[in-house]
């Protein structure tokens, strides 16, 4: 029937999207870092070469953990679509450095490849309290821009809003504080 042909569809199309959600692969993250001029030095590539879904980078104070995890998360900001990702810190400031990062990071990749708007200037916001937000333009297929991807700090100060949000990928920005 009609209906269970459209149930199989919504099936195949959510199956699709949750497969999609998971880490990229490291060829796929590779042309990104290459773009960016990031280069990881060997213990970094052996956690970027893992399988594992979900990663743990532990290490002391200037050991490049922000930085690992911004360009972990970079090229998932590139991929086409209404995807949502999230920095969260304790407060509002432990993840500015990975936005930074990753800011910066998708500012050059856009200037290497042709595309100074890559992240519009009206979809960056940075105040000085509260989350900070940038959103990503993609080529659209008839030409011009469309925006896509979306990237937001989150406080943990409130545990329930972090709840109640939606997220495609996120890093876990100074963790050993989340408590």
């Amino acid at each position: 029937s009609q209906d269970a042909e459209r149930a199989r569809g919504a099936t195949d199309t959510a199956r699709e999207r949750e497969s999609e959600m998971k880490r990229l692969s490291l060829a796929k993250r590779q042309m990104a870092w290459e773009a960016v001029g990031y280069r990881p030095s060997a213990g970094q590539m052996l956690v970027h070469s893992s399988r594992a879904e979900w990663l743990l980078v532990a290490g002391g104070w200037s050991g490049g953990k922000s930085y690992f995890g911004a360009q972990e998360m970079l090229p998932h900001l590139l991929m086409p679509g209404q995807w949502k990702f999230h920095l969260v810190g304790k407060t509002y400031k432990e993840p500015r450095a990975e936005f930074e990062y990753i800011l910066a990071g998708l500012e050059k990749f856009g200037q290497e490849m042709g595309m100074p708007g890559l992240v519009p200037k009206s979809e960056i916001s940075m105040p000085k309290d509260g989350a900070w937000r940038l959103r990503v333009a993609h080529l659209a297929k008839g030409g011009g821009l469309v925006l896509g991807a979306s990237l937001e700090t989150v406080s943990a100060e409130d545990p329930l809003a972090i709840r109640a949000f939606t997220s495609d990928g996120a890093v876990l920005c100074e963790s050993a504080v989340l408590g």
